[in-house]
């Protein structure tokens, strides 16, 4: 009988080798799952709190993964704010990733936590734990990252009515403990505009905070840079680009409200100067500027941004209020040299009165009652105006009226509706010196005709003049 060597090649010997090890490995990764389970939960819970300071409630459904790093699952997780001996609910957590580090798997209780990835979660924002949020990410975080992923911020008001809904697709928070700066980036969704964001203090003698804020399609750009200290309190420098604009504001806090003040600021190439004050509780914002010129052409029908701001319906937050005064003495228009621009906001209402248009030697034009509302997801603006004319000799000539329709002329009323979606201009009705031409046949018709147009038919100074001219032609001739 031969003798048969069983030989094993250099090379099964390394697979096999290779093999063992990665079964040594799987089973050292697969420890966690036959950790306590009546203990894990509570000690889950206490190094959560330990290392990052949220008080967060787990579920007993909890299960242990290997891929793409050891964790565990926890589902239907719960949120607490812990103030004054009572504990509110901030939010619901449908899955939460507690990342663990492979070195720390042999003894349960000495497990280290690499890692928090919140997911699908709804987070609750009110007047009374805004501070939570606010002290949150002032104080020092985690060395280990913190990711918040799909998940909502609700905001609320003392009702408990949902205000508005910030969407968050992803949303980082750390500490970078070398340089000892508090870091939070994200993007995120709010009124079905897309943001960015990044925010960071640093933690020195002034506790320097950084907030960069982006919504591309508002062409807006918003940076602010904040420092605290004793001697000076709360000040700043805040930048915000948008459009063409780009406004520099230098601002203080002070008791209850804000203090601010411009410093190189510029719209559309143009220097402005500002000042004002934002009242925090109630919130109100009151702010005077002055533009060295503006283009009312440009600014109305050339540039979307208005309209964009308009149809975001972010003024229109009922819990917005604020009244924007804005002065130029030279708007580059045809028929008027400078404007006294006004823009009241209150509780969701908008409106533009006592707006007035100057021209030094024909006369003023006064926005005596106005209103922006939304029909049907269209935005009609309704004005009410008085022309008061100083010199009508000057009116005649710049209309170019001819002479046997040049009778008195002291102020001209009418009433205006505005279809901002379809760029469709109404005129309801016209009154010279007090006499409506509602009775007057002629204008009823060219009223009518230009009220059924598809498109706007006053877009220049030659169709303003020619339009004036078909009104005094039938009032006056």
């Amino acid at each position: 009988m031969k003798n048969f060597k069983f030989t094993i090649s250099n090379f099964n010997k390394y697979l096999i080798f290779c093999i063992g090890i990665l079964f040594i490995y799987l089973f050292y990764l697969s420890i966690p799952t036959i950790y306590n389970k009546d203990t894990l939960q509570k000690e889950l819970s206490k190094k959560i709190l330990s290392n990052y300071n949220l008080n967060i409630s787990l579920s007993s459904e909890i299960d242990y993964l290997i891929l793409p790093s050891p964790h565990f699952l926890i589902r239907n997780a719960k949120v607490f704010n812990d103030r004054d001996d009572i504990s509110e609910e901030l939010g619901q957590i449908k899955k939460l990733k507690v990342f663990i580090s492979k070195k720390s798997l042999m003894r349960q209780k000495h497990m280290r936590i690499t890692k928090l990835l919140i997911k699908d979660a709804n987070f609750s924002i009110t007047n009374d734990n805004l501070n939570f949020y606010y002290r949150y990410i002032n104080k020092k975080l985690s060395k280990n990252p913190l990711e918040i992923k799909n998940s909502n911020f609700f905001f609320k008001d003392k009702t408990d009515e949902t205000i508005s809904i910030l969407f968050i697709p992803n949303l980082d928070l750390f500490f970078e403990k070398e340089k000892k700066i508090n870091k939070l980036s994200g993007n995120g969704e709010i009124f079905q505009i897309p943001i960015s964001f990044k925010w960071k203090k640093e933690f020195n003698e002034n506790n320097t905070r950084f907030f960069l804020f982006n919504i591309e399609p508002l062409s807006l750009n918003f940076e602010n840079k904040s420092t605290t200290s004793e001697k000076n309190g709360d000040k700043g420098e805040n930048i915000v680009n948008i459009g063409n604009a780009k406004l520099i504001t230098n601002y203080l806090f002070k008791e209850n409200s804000i203090l601010l003040e411009s410093s190189n600021s510029k719209v559309f190439n143009n220097v402005i100067k500002y000042d004002g004050k934002i009242n925090i509780k109630p919130f109100f914002i009151n702010l005077n500027l002055n533009l060295e010129k503006i283009n009312l052409q440009k600014i109305l029908f050339q540039k979307p941004i208005i309209k964009e701001i308009l149809f975001s319906k972010i003024i229109f937050d009922e819990n917005l209020s604020a009244k924007i005064n804005i002065v130029s003495k030279n708007i580059k228009n045809k028929l008027f040299d400078s404007i006294n621009f006004n823009l009241n906001i209150d509780g969701g209402s908008i409106n533009l009165n006592e707006t007035i248009l100057l021209n030094e030697k024909i006369g003023k034009l006064n926005l005596k009652n106005s209103s922006f509302l939304f029909e049907n997801d269209e935005l009609i603006f309704n004005g009410y105006f008085n022309f008061e004319i100083k010199n009508q000799y000057e009116f005649y000539r710049a209309f170019v009226v001819p002479k046997r329709n040049r009778k008195l002329l002291e102020n001209i009323d009418f009433n205006i509706e505005y279809n901002l979606l379809k760029n469709q201009l109404k005129i309801i009705d016209i009154t010279v010196n007090g006499k409506t031409t509602d009775n007057i046949d002629n204008i009823e018709e060219i009223l009518k005709t230009h009220n059924t147009q598809d498109k706007l038919q006053i877009t220049n100074w030659i169709d303003l003049k020619n339009f004036v001219n078909k009104i005094f032609d039938n009032y006056f001739g």
